[in-house]
């Protein structure tokens, strides 16, 4: 098979200009690498703690009237708290408890054979209110479809106070779930029509309720309607059935008799009524919105009404048996997170703004219709005015909103940001927090939040305090950007100093931080100034005198300050006033310095007066004068959503700004027939990366001919400038074909689907992970002409700018339809593969071996059949696609985007740059003497955010499965090619292509198998179907902190009505009447009846237990969650640290967690004072005056994520490691080797969880993904999940050792490193190794903080060995402090003199290659397996498999007693060597030290050098590929690029043979030198001919680019390939 695995990536960026962009920049960059300094510091006054939306919902999916006119409302979403009630006024009504359970007594009729009593049941969905059921005069119900995942097949009905479950009633379909319900009376019989998807197809089912529930169930198989439908609505004589399909967007009504034996007599519809294309929705238009609800009008059986998640409208249709007529449309038409405010009656039509409607509820009883939306508001319509004349008067009032309180949306934000890896390698963070006082104690308090929030002398920040830590007995202090300011308690403090791993800490210090009273500006100003100029602290990294380094504070607030120094619209009435203080003084005098500082209002209601202060402090925290170029505006963003969005573009502007001069690098592969591929790009600030692929002729002597401008007589080419010439402006004339897998527009027979003739199915793929499409050309942007309001034009102008039309206006003419100058995306670290004709091998030396499958399964007829398939070069590009190319032509046969890419794709869309964006235009003047002189001239142009699309690189292998063809499913297994792809940095998730026929011709053509992705912001798993049919699998919130407790929303709540009410009277915050009166901690023993949770009336709470509403664990009432599920800390003088849990169980739905001691949470702490006003002594003081104690809970990786264990995905990082594919045994349900040999075993791709280095619940895992296709109902499924409990888990070590329940498993030796897998996995098979006397593979996994784990993935049981064993192997030693981060893969080799099996590696931080740590020791090293090929159990620890309870306690111990790198007894120290007397003799590892001499002591001056890119080992020398920073004395310059060669047994230095010399003013240490390059950063080196290629980012053409030199000589090891071979 000539599978061409292109080795190293070739990337050119050539930059262009200077401003903002989305991704990171490229290495080389010069003052690229030097990253820009941002501190958060966020305001954590008291105020935080207000509700977004009033208490708010979660996702809502429906809401229906109750016998009385209040209205029932069911949620869906994470923060679900079960059903609800609310009045008819809009309020919640607190007489009825949210539903979280059903009730403690089973349902009287049922057919469920389980229990029904206390089942969880926090997420619903299909609400149905039944008035006088069974004629029973009074006895109301109402149905709901429980959406839990052990219960999502079952509907109960509740009686109206939801005390009682009356029925109960399951669809017993294995793997069948609802999607929606109705309820009629038909001839006076009761029936509930039931539907939803069941395996490939759907389920309809009548049941009869005139007694116990009796059920007709009929399945559909392979129905798209019913497995993709959204709502159904059954007409009132009970005849038809109407169902909304969210494949297409259309309504289906089908033929009903209810006396029939099949009901459901035929899926081949009746009515069809089809929606439109980014439909009009003004009065009079006929346009039917896409369809997602429908409700029939309970007067009119032909009068329907349509609610759409698409096109964020509803609609009022007329049908007939042939028509469907719009009558009137309501909505805005776009996604929109704003609220409705106005009177009732008078908001018009067209401004009424939904997000995602989901739910249609008509009542017949009051002429009211209710629409329920995933945002979670519920509106108000009046049926009556449902008209064109009068649609402007039916909005009536809104009630609900996103349930979320404004702190919790601030960590969610920040949580985004922190692990976007396109965010944190650009830039170093920090974090603090700040409200008023010094005390931290009660507000009024001495120097308390009342006396600094009205006084101007308060002293904040007060210098840098380091950590003390204990080690061998010994305190020590670590200095910054260890520990936190001096000044650090409830009212301020910077928790997290700025540096390279201040993103992975946010995180553990904001979750469990509290709130406090009170907000002095001079609080915010004196952490940001007295931080940046303490030379203990942020000054050590803050250069006043740099030219590439830019310093960011980004303060975030949430309403009125105080103490700024300002004069400023008055807080309330007209006028102004001068506020004392000089808070604004600091923020400008900063500035001045360098630092400027950013004003984020946050939450929403924000008052004029207050704006003011806003505006005021952005304008002196960015420029000298008002109104200039420099100033910066106050980011506004009203909800959490905003606040990320905001946050985002921000950062990743200030990341862009750094730029300023060129930075190439390329990628070379080596072809067998003698060519070699570049991918280059040019960087563009504002825009697409401008990419191209490049095809150069090389000889036997590695000799490169680099014209691709044709004609040439080398047969080169410039797929860049073959895919121009197919790009046109409309697809009419557009020969190129860009396809994707989504629902309701297939690509079957086509292949070209992502058109405009498909928006509203590209607009469904876009709202899969909430993205909308902004609106960038409108009626006031620079192009008039172009644009109109609303973003309809624009989500059909970015599905014409992804073909290629210049939408965004790159150039500034305004003609938006034009094919712009450059098609293609830039490919990045997406390395490139070619695929041609069938031939991997069929000779084999025993039946162990894949080529002995092959052999009996007809591999060679395979070959055969498709021994003309053409060469297509397949190569991932940041636009979004795997372009597939034409290896002899160069011209694109076919571009796929994956659906989860397709779905990020909104992201380019950036509408500050309309017309905002500086080009430099050339033009030739004359003067009046006639002479020519060149000019610059700016003009203004459009732009996008470049994004990370197809990043990941991928892998190919010939299959013998089942699967699919352009006609649908496939039966039987056959021999296909399978690519499989991961996002890369484009995301957490891959998809898996068939590429048997990849050139399309007679309807056929490359398949799509499935994809997965996983949603980290919106906790979910995506599964896409070969069809693009998308299920999700919803898992836990994985944190909640003491103020989200029912405690702490309890206290909180009672706070605030009291606070208000003071509030009402005196704004000074003077008055404190009310809040007195509820001050005091109060415990469930305080109240008779009920817990205070329920009851409670304090502002204070004070016991052992808490509930939390937010984590739902798969486990029934009442039963003890085993230790290890979940863990607490608790935040202690700013700094986080574990904190025991005695006991935890569900109970009554919600989350019980008991500690050993009290814990308070409270909202407002006092302080007794005596007859002068001074505080009493604190033994006089009672519990008002304790402070919260900040802790919060976490749910473990493994055990608490409440979906099955084949899709937990949840561990899944962005998908940097390339994957392996292998054929591995199969096993039992047990996890021991299944028998039936080799024809039994299992397809799976090999894969490291990838990089999300500051979610400690993603990336530190190994996924087996189950590629055999056996169960195509179920794609993607991991293999062995059962017993491993989802992926091969690989445990995250610490030093602090690890706790678990109540106790701490000790770990001395671990890394403070949040661990990920962003390396590839070494792979070895009976194919690429002689003498291996198993079947299936060996693994061997270098993870980010230094473990080497080595995993048995074989039918060996020497030496005790099963399935899925694992050990460590070999630890690095890696901490933060000497970042010896482990970013790449491993290569590996058997020396010719020892025969001994070696694996070689090296560190640094590739996130950050200009990082000058004080401490950093990065290194190379090589370890020998003693055991290969057999596993051994290691370290006196047998790890159980990963669904054991025993599995975390034994690996950390194993991990922990590992053998390590500087234990001298196992391991040689080689720095410096260079001769063979010093080898390694007995000891099972040698490392060299980058920077120190072989004493151990550091080079002066330092050096600070890291890998630059994987090692590769050819003829027993190992190359490393290294890159040194400038020196500090000119940190804006590029760095140097080495080669460091190491003899692969001895690991002594052979780097003087490549005979390179190294200029004087580079550093170069003597006694441990390695050949000098060039400036810039070294790529992964490829072997050709003898020779060395690789690429250099930092020169400035591409031929200069690529490097090559002559290897040093070795010898050879004969071997039957190589490690990697194992995918292609």
């Amino acid at each position: 098979m000539r599978y061409l695995k292109l080795i190293s990536i070739l990337f050119i960026f050539i930059f262009l200009n200077n401003n903002s962009y989305s991704k990171p920049v490229p290495p080389g960059a010069g003052d690229g690498e030097v990253a820009a300094n941002i501190l958060f510091l966020v305001d954590s006054s008291a105020s935080m703690q207000s509700w977004i939306g009033d208490q708010g919902l979660g996702a809502t999916p429906k809401a229906v009237y109750d016998s009385q006119g209040r209205i029932l409302i069911n949620q869906n979403g994470r923060n679900a708290v079960g059903l609800l009630r609310y009045t008819a006024a809009g309020e919640r009504d607190d007489t009825f408890m949210p539903m979280r359970l059903t009730p403690s007594e089973a349902c009287d009729e049922t057919n469920v054979t389980f229990t029904t009593s206390n089942r969880s049941m926090r997420r619903n969905a299909g609400l149905n209110f039944v008035r006088d059921f069974r004629g029973n005069t009074g006895d109301h119900l109402f149905f709901t479809i429980n959406r839990e995942r052990r219960d999502r097949n079952v509907v109960y009905g509740f009686t109206e106070d939801g005390t009682d479950c009356r029925i109960g009633i399951r669809i017993n379909l294995q793997r069948a779930s609802i999607s929606d319900i109705d309820f009629k009376v038909i001839n006076d019989t009761p029936y509930l029509f039931i539907a939803g998807p069941w395996r490939r197809g759907g389920h309809f089912s009548t049941c009869n309720l005139s007694g116990t529930p009796t059920c007709i169930t009929q399945q559909f198989r392979g129905n798209v309607t019913l497995r993709r439908m959204g709502r159904l609505s059954v007409n009132n004589e009970g005849t038809m059935v109407y169902v909304t399909s969210t494949a297409d967007g259309d309504l289906y009504g089908y033929n009903l008799d209810v006396t029939s034996g099949t009901p459901l007599a035929s899926l081949t519809p009746a009515r069809r009524c089809s929606n439109a294309d980014s439909p009009d929705l003004t009065s009079g238009a006929n346009e039917m919105i896409d369809a997602t609800t429908v409700a029939v009008s309970p007067d009119d059986s032909n009068i329907v009404y349509l609610g759409s998640r698409i096109n964020h409208a509803i609609q009022k249709l007329e049908l007939t048996d042939t028509t469907c007529t719009v009558v009137a449309s309501i909505g805005a038409g776009s996604n929109s997170v704003l609220t409705n405010t106005a009177n009732s009656g008078e908001l018009a039509a067209d401004d009424v703004r939904f997000s995602r409607v989901w739910g249609l509820h008509v009542d017949q009883y009051n002429n009211r219709i209710l629409t329920a939306t995933s945002r979670g508001y519920i509106d108000e319509f009046n049926e009556n005015n449902f008209t064109v004349a009068s649609r402007d008067t039916a909005w009536l009032q809104q009630m609900g909103g996103p349930r979320i309180r404004r702190w919790d949306g601030v960590k969610q934000a920040i949580n985004a940001i922190v692990n976007d890896t396109t965010l944190t390698t650009g830039a170093h963070f920090g974090f603090g927090h700040w409200n008023a006082g010094e005390s931290g104690g009660p507000k009024k308090s001495t120097r308390g939040g009342y006396y600094c929030h009205t006084r101007t002398d308060c002293n904040y920040y007060k210098g840098w305090k380091g950590a003390t830590i204990t080690e061998g007995g010994e305190t020590k202090t670590l200095n910054h950007p260890n520990g936190t300011s001096e000044l650090c308690n409830s009212d301020s403090c910077i928790n997290v100093g700025i540096s390279s791993r201040g993103a992975s800490q946010i995180m553990g210090v904001l979750e469990p931080l509290g709130l406090a009273w009170g907000t002095d500006s001079n609080a915010f100003a004196q952490l940001a100034s007295k931080y940046f100029n303490d030379p203990n602290a942020g000054g050590q990294v803050f250069d006043p005198d740099s030219q590439c380094q830019l310093n960011y504070v980004i303060v975030i607030g949430d309403g009125a300050m105080m103490n700024s120094g300002f004069t400023h619209r008055r807080f309330r009435g007209s006028g102004t006033q001068t506020q004392k203080g000089n808070a604004g003084q600091v923020v400008s005098a900063l500035r001045a310095q360098g630092v400027k500082t950013l004003m984020v209002a946050y939450g929403g209601g924000i008052r004029p007066g207050a704006m003011d202060l806003f505006d005021r402090f952005a304008e002196a925290g960015s420029c000298a004068t008002a109104g200039s170029d420099e100033c910066e505006p106050t980011i506004v963003a009203d909800t959490p959503e905003e606040l990320k969005s905001e946050l985002t573009s921000k950062i990743r502007q200030i990341i862009a700004d750094k730029l300023a001069f060129t930075a190439p690098s390329i990628t070379a592969t080596i072809q067998e027939g003698g060519a070699l591929y570049q991918a280059q790009f040019a960087y563009e600030q504002f825009g697409e990366w401008k990419g191209t692929l490049l095809r150069k002729k090389i000889d036997g002597e590695g000799n490169v001919e680099h014209q691709t401008s044709k004609p040439n007589p080398y047969n080169n080419w410039s797929a860049a400038v073959e895919i121009k010439g197919q790009s046109k402006a409309t697809d009419i004339e557009d020969s190129r074909k860009i396809w994707t897998a989504m629902p309701g527009a297939t690509y079957y027979n086509n292949w070209d689907n992502f058109n405009v003739s498909n928006t509203s199915a590209i607009t469904n793929l876009f709202d899969i992970l909430g993205y909308t499409v902004q609106d960038y050309h409108h009626s006031s942007s620079t192009c008039t002409s172009v644009g109109v309001d609303g973003n309809k034009d624009d989500i059909t102008g970015l599905i014409n700018y992804m073909k290629g039309v210049d939408y965004f206006d790159y150039d500034g003419d305004c003609n938006v339809t034009e094919v712009r100058d450059h098609t293609m995306g830039d490919i990045y670290h997406s390395q490139l593969i070619e695929v041609g004709p069938p031939d991997a091998s069929l000779d084999f030396s025993n039946t162990n071996e894949e080529a002995y499958h092959r052999s009996i399964n007809n591999y060679a007829g395979f070959m055969t059949k498709h021994a003309n398939r053409k060469n297509i070069i397949y190569a991932g590009s940041n636009s979004g696609c795997l372009h597939a190319i034409n290896a002899e032509t160069g011209q694109e046969e076919w571009c796929f985007i994956p659906p989860f890419v397709g779905a990020l794709i909104p992201q380019i869309v950036n509408r500050s740059y309309d017309g905002n964006v500086d080009s430099v235009t050339i033009v030739m003047e004359e003067d009046s003497d006639g002479t020519k002189t060149e000019k610059e001239v700016k003009v203004a142009v459009g732009g996008t955010n470049p994004i990370f699309g197809v990043d990941g690189s991928p892998v190919v292998h010939d299959m013998f499965i089942e699967g699919y063809s352009s006609s649908g499913v496939e039966e039987g297994k056959k021999w296909r090619t399978i690519l499989f792809l991961p996002y890369g940095r484009g995301g957490a998730g891959f998809s898996v292509l068939d590429i048997t026929d990849p050139v399309i011709e007679d309807s056929k053509g490359p398949i799509h198998m499935f994809s997965i992705f996983n949603d980290q912001i919106n906790k979910k798993i995506l599964i896409a179907d070969h069809e693009g049919n998308i299920r999700e699998e919803v898992y836990n919130s994985s944190f909640a902190s003491v103020l989200q407790s029912e405690e702490g929303i309890q206290a909180l709540d009672n706070y605030t009505t009291a606070r208000k009410a003071d509030e009402d009277l005196d704004d000074t915050g003077e008055t404190t009447t009310e809040q007195d009166l509820i001050a005091g901690c109060t415990g469930d023993d305080d109240y008779a009846d009920g817990d205070f949770k329920d009851v409670g009336t304090s502002a204070c709470y004070k016991g052992k237990t808490f509930h939390f509403a937010n984590i739902i664990l798969d486990i029934d009432d009442n039963k003890t969650i085993p230790a290890g599920v979940l863990s607490a800390k608790i935040l202690e003088g700013g700094i986080s640290k574990a904190l025991g849990i005695s006991s935890a169980k569900m109970v009554d739905g919600l989350l019980q967690v008991t500690f050993a001691d009290e814990k308070v949470v409270n909202a407002y702490v006092t302080t007794k004072k005596d007859a002068d006003g001074k505080d009493l002594p604190q033994s006089a003081q009672d519990d008002a005056n304790t402070n919260t104690d900040q802790f919060a809970i976490s749910t473990a990786c493994k055990g608490a994520t409440g979906i099955a264990p084949e899709y937990d995905y949840t561990q899944l990082g962005e998908t940097w490691s390339t994957p392996r594919i292998v054929r591995i045994p199969d096993v039992t349900t047990t996890g021991s080797v299944a028998s039936g040999g080799i024809n039994t075993d299992k397809y799976v791709a090999i894969m490291g969880g990838g990089m999300s280095k500051n979610d400690s619940c993603a990336g530190s895992a190994v996924f087996l993904v189950d590629l055999s296709m056996e169960d195509r109902d179920s794609p993607g499924t991991i293999f062995g999940a059962e017993v491993n409990g989802g992926p091969i888990n690989i445990v995250d070590t610490s030093p602090a050792g690890i706790t678990i329940g109540a106790g701490t498993t000790a770990t001395p030796n671990g890394s403070d490193i949040s661990n990920a897998i962003p390396a590839a996995p070494l792979v070895i098979t009976p194919d690429t190794a002689f003498g291996i006397p198993w079947r299936g593979a060996m693994v061997y996994i270098n993870d980010l903080e230094g473990k080497i784990t080595k995993i048995n993935l074989t039918d060996s049981t020497e030496n005790n060995a099963e399935m899925f064993s694992q050990t460590t192997l070999f630890s690095l030693n890696s901490t933060i402090d000497n970042a010896r981060y482990s970013y790449f893969a491993m290569d590996a080799g058997i020396g010719v003199s020892k025969g001994q099996f070696m694996l070689f590696g090296s560190t640094g931080n590739f996130a950050d290659l200009g990082g000058r740590e004080e401490n950093m020791d990065n290194i190379l090293y090589g370890v020998v397996d003693p055991d290969y090929p057999n596993f051994k159990h290691l370290n006196s620890q047998i790890i159980p498999k990963g669904s054991d309870a025993q599995f975390v306690t034994k690996a950390l111990l194993g991990a922990d007693k590992a053998n390590s790198v500087d234990n001298a007894n196992v391991c040689k120290n080689v720095t410096g060597s260079t001769d063979f007397a010093n080898c390694i003799d007995n000891k099972n590892a040698w490392v060299i030290k980058l920077g120190k001499d072989s004493s151990d002591n550091m080079y002066l001056p330092k050096t600070f050098r890291k890998a630059s890119a994987s090692p590769t080992l050819f003829k027993g020398q190992v190359y490393f590929p290294i890159y040194q920073p400038p020196p500090n004395d000119t940190p804006c310059e590029q760095g140097s690029a080495f080669i460091c060669v190491s003899d692969d047994e001895c690991g002594y230095n052979n780097s003087a043979k490549l005979k390179l010399n190294t200029p004087a003013d580079v550093e170069n240490p003597s006694n441990n030198a390695c050949a000098f390059v060039r400036k810039g950063v070294l790529s992964e080196l490829v072997i050709f001919a003898d020779k060395l290629f690789a690429n250099v980012a930092g020169p400035t053409g591409d031929e200069d680019t690529l490097f090559s030199i002559l290897s040093v000589p070795g010898e050879i090891m004969q071997n039957k390939g190589g490690w990697r071979d194992s995918s292609f």
